[in-house]
């Protein structure tokens, strides 16, 4: 029986798991001598989710499945000559997670984790304003690094402004009216400034009948702020996103890295949101390369 050292990679532990979480541990078992175990895991807390109350010591795998799970002189048992052992260094082994809500944007746009949740990307030059005040800074400081009359485009935290204290208009205005101004805060919102309202033709009478809501002020007069489909208004005006240059192909390799950054995070099934008629192709090209390395995808 080979021997490994060292611990597996979360990403091949929830993969192997994943079965675990719905349906009872496997009681240990020996298996016919023409069936042996691939692996065996050793030095780990597992933690099933199922019926199986003891404490086990081992676990053993065979063709991607949990085929005995127990004393470690049992789950040895299953080995054969080839049966590889790895040493979890007293990791905890879990079932895989499902994660029925995440955005993955065809691959064309960056997301990244931070303070706890997966956001739009936030560029630097704004990811540390937490208040009016500073994200106000923020903006004059980009602003002078930009010829007049360029967009600012970034993106806000939905953990550090929720609906309650999200910026207007007017907002946005002291910090630059140089410059129209776009902000993202996650799939859901845009805060855009006086000159970006203008460009898209946005006023007091506009309406969108596609659905979402676009804000107004007490005097009835839009205060910056797009919900939902009423963000496409300003489809055509905003600048491209850098994915939109992006090849089939690169979108594809972009989608496999963040398919395994969540199961890096232990979520080996996935629900993803927002998937556009035209994105379809792009998720089918995915799991047709690389399905079997991949989280399940629900679209």
């Amino acid at each position: 029986m080979s021997e490994k050292p060292g611990f597996l990679p979360a990403l091949i532990v929830t993969a192997l798991l994943g079965v675990a979480a719905c349906q009872p541990a496997p009681q240990p078992t020996r298996l016919a001598p023409s069936l042996p175990a691939d692996t065996i895991y050793v030095n780990g807390t597992f933690v099933t989710g199922g019926d199986y109350s003891g404490r086990a010591e081992a676990l053993a795998v065979r063709d991607g499945r949990i085929v005995a799970l127990g004393d470690l002189a049992d789950v040895e048992a299953v080995a054969g000559d080839n049966t590889e052992t790895v040493d979890l260094g007293g990791h905890m082994v879990l079932p895989g997670l499902s994660d029925n809500h995440v955005h993955a944007n065809a691959g064309r746009e960056p997301l990244m984790e931070w303070k706890g949740g997966w956001i739009s990307s936030v560029p630097a030059w704004v990811r540390e304003a937490t208040t009016i005040a500073e994200l106000q800074d923020a903006l004059r400081q980009e602003a002078a690094r930009r010829p007049a009359g360029e967009w600012i485009v970034g993106a806000l935290s939905r953990e550090v402004w929720p609906n309650q204290t999200l910026p207007t208009r007017d907002d946005l205005d002291i910090g630059t009216t140089d410059h129209p101004v776009l902000l993202t805060r996650g799939p859901h919102t845009t805060v855009v400034n006086s000159p970006a309202l203008e460009l898209a033709g946005i006023d007091r009478n506009t309406t969108f009948p596609g659905g979402g809501e676009i804000g107004h002020d007490e005097f009835g007069e839009p205060d910056g702020r797009l919900f939902d489909a009423a963000r496409r208004l300003m489809d055509g005006v905003k600048p491209a996103s850098p994915g939109a240059s992006m090849t089939d192909q690169e979108a594809v390799e972009s989608l496999r890295g963040l398919m395994l950054q969540f199961a890096e995070m232990g979520s080996t099934s996935v629900n993803v949101a927002s998937v556009r008629p035209h994105e379809f192709r792009l998720f089918q090209m995915l799991y047709e390369q690389y399905g079997d390395s991949l989280p399940r995808a629900v679209l």
